[in-house]
C-alpha cells in the first residue's frame, strides 16, 4: 500500500438523472428507479470545443460558493480536463486547493461522470478532505485506511456494489 490514505467519493443521497432532475437514492447509492442494478453506462469525455468558462460559482452544499480566484482554478482544471491535459494545481497554502479539487470532481459528477473518484493524500490531511467533501457536496466519502482486515471489509461493503443475483448470472 502507498503511504497516506485514499478517499473515494461516490454518490450518496442524490442521483442526477439524464433528464436533469435529482431523484431519491436507495441505500448503497443505487437510484430507486434503477432497482438493484448499478449503472454501467460509459460516459465519454466531452470535446475540447464544448468547454465553457464558468463566469460565476454555483451554490454548493450549505450555501457555499467559490471565491473568484478559486473559480479561476476550477476553470483551469476543467479546461485542462476537456483538453485531455494533465495538470498540477499548485498555490500557496490556505487558498483552497482542496476545495477547488473537490468542486472539480463535483463538476465532473454533474456532467454524468459518476465516478468513483480516487483521492490520494497524506494521512494527516484525510480528516480535512473528508470534512470538506461533506461540507461542499453530497458525494459519499469512503476513507480507505487501517489494517488488512479492515481494508478488506471496506472493499467488500463500502466500495463496490454487489448483488447475489448478478454474481449467479441471473
Amino acid at each position: 500500500p502507498v503511504p497516506g490514505e485514499v478517499v473515494q467519493p461516490a454518490l450518496r443521497g442524490l442521483h442526477l438523472g439524464a433528464e436533469g432532475r435529482h431523484r431519491p437514492v436507495q441505500n448503497r447509492g443505487v437510484p430507486a428507479d434503477r432497482g438493484r442494478h448499478p449503472s454501467s453506462k460509459r460516459v465519454d469525455r466531452p470535446l475540447a470545443a464544448d468547454w465553457k468558462k464558468l463566469e460565476s460559482s454555483r451554490e454548493y452544499r450549505n450555501g457555499n460558493a467559490l471565491r473568484e480566484y478559486q473559480l479561476e482554478g476550477l476553470n483551469w482544471l476543467t479546461f485542462n480536463w476537456y483538453n485531455s491535459r494533465n495538470c498540477i494545481l499548485a498555490d500557496e497554502m490556505g487558498l483552497g486547493k482542496t476545495i477547488q479539487s473537490i468542486t472539480f470532481l463535483y463538476e465532473m459528477y454533474m456532467k454524468s461522470i459518476e465516478g468513483p473518484f480516487l483521492v490520494i493524500a497524506p494521512l494527516s490531511t484525510i480528516p480535512n478532505w473528508e470534512r470538506e467533501f461533506r461540507t461542499w457536496t453530497q458525494l459519499n466519502v469512503v476513507v480507505y485506511h487501517g489494517s488488512q482486515a479492515s481494508r478488506k471489509t471496506i472493499q467488500a461493503y463500502e466500495m463496490y456494489y454487489r448483488d447475489a443475483q448478478v454474481r449467479r448470472g441471473g
